[in-house]
């Protein structure tokens, strides 16, 4: 079970979500991929560390956005927007792109790794 988002006044919930991803180093990944600076990916990879570092429990893995700098605010706007991170009430997640594509690097994180299967 994938946790979806939660409102602010429901306690997180348990869902089943089939998707699709690329996993390749292809054209497809290439043209649709992400394009960050070096720059906005430490912001990220130090954004999951604190994300890490909160909890032991996947469901409550969360760091506080205004925590962040205004410039660093802007790169997690951009990574909120393309599903990297989940933005709630001013705490910041792991977003599905993150789960789906990076468990590598959310496991490095100390993230706890979510159910995937990959067919």
């Amino acid at each position: 079970p994938v946790h979806a988002p939660a409102s602010a006044e429901s306690p997180p919930r348990h869902q089943l979500v089939h998707t699709i991803v690329n996993l390749s180093s292809d054209a497809v990944a290439e043209k649709h991929g992400s394009k960050l600076t070096s720059g906005q990916i430490e912001v990220f990879k130090e954004t999951l560390r604190q994300i890490g570092k909160s909890s032991e429990n996947a469901a409550s893995q969360k760091c506080d956005y205004n925590k962040f700098s205004t410039a660093q605010q802007r790169t997690l706007n951009h990574l909120t927007s393309n599903k990297w991170l989940t933005l709630t009430g001013g705490a910041l997640s792991t977003g599905p792109r993150a789960v789906l594509e990076l468990p590598e690097l959310l496991e490095e994180c100390g993230i706890s790794r979510v159910q995937v299967i990959y067919h």
